[in-house]
């Protein structure tokens, strides 16, 4: 039940026999579906189909996955412009990546939770200006950025007067689309449409960026940490990001301060387990 509740899925799965009896078969299935989603392996988790399932069914909690069941509101669904369903899948992904977050947060693996956070910002960022502009960065694609960016120099070329960012810089002769030049674009975006939930939740997590006015918490420098140096997260070190509730302020205004995907299948994972075992 540890390694469950802890989303330690892969862990689980390894200590199951090699057989297709029925039960496990299910309870490695589900498993599987567990540490693809806490990976965000989005993809794999479509080859997690009734075949998996010796009664041919796939549980509820993995089908409204797949048919990517929205659980945040509709003020959220409708920051990300274009079409309905792109509305919906920019939504639902980055609803996901802060469920994640949320999980390692509660659990207390800090580090992880700073590289789900770190994720769920850039896609966040990459989600709004892609369904406003056409231009699809939420997948590797330089050149798609590099449209965006030339976008940015010949439409807004004063983008970065009266932001917040600390240190103004000339985009004529930037060649990257940078993560801060995507949050002003993205704030630019949100103050045109008049959009307030967008221009509240970009607020949020301009505090979480140390190229900002009034960063609490350098997410993108603890990231790098993790990543380059190997140095985990400190519990003082995100303290101020806590004491602001920036995590339950962003859940409100999603609509997913209820919404606790991992927890919920973690109940239904141990139910089966005592049923059947």
């Amino acid at each position: 039940m540890y390694l469950i509740n802890n989303g330690n899925y892969s862990a689980a799965i390894s200590l199951l026999p090699d057989t297709d009896e029925p039960d496990i078969k299910n309870l490695r299935s589900i498993l599987t579906f567990g540490d693809y989603r806490l990976d965000f392996r989005y993809k794999e988790i479509g080859n997690i189909g009734r075949e998996k399932f010796s009664n041919y069914k796939v549980p509820k909690i993995i089908a409204d996955y797949k048919c990517s069941v929205l659980n945040c509101n509709f003020d959220y669904l409708n920051i990300f412009g274009g079409k309905e369903a792109k509305k919906k899948e920019y939504a639902f992904r980055t609803t996901e990546l802060l469920s994640i977050a949320k999980f390692y947060l509660k659990i207390g693996k800090l580090s992880d939770f700073v590289l789900a956070l770190a994720i769920f910002i850039e896609q966040f960022f990459n989600s709004f200006i892609t369904s406003h502009t056409g231009i699809d960065i939420t997948i590797s694609d330089p050149n798609n950025r590099t449209k965006v960016l030339n976008l940015v120099k010949q439409k807004y070329p004063d983008i970065l007067e009266g932001s917040d960012i600390k240190v103004k810089f000339d985009i004529s002769t930037t060649k990257l689309l940078s993560l801060p030049l995507t949050i002003a674009f993205s704030t630019r975006i949100a103050k045109l449409n008049n959009n307030e939930v967008s221009i509240l939740i970009i607020k949020l997590l301009t505090r979480l960026n140390k190229n900002f006015k009034g960063c609490i918490v350098p997410i993108d420098d603890l990231r790098n940490d993790i990543a380059h140096r190997g140095e985990g997260v400190k519990p003082d070190e995100i303290m101020d990001l806590l004491n602001e509730n920036i995590i339950e302020k962003i859940d409100n205004l999603i609509g997913t301060q209820k919404y606790f995907p991992f927890f919920v299948l973690n109940q239904e994972i141990i139910a089966f387990i005592k049923e059947k075992f």
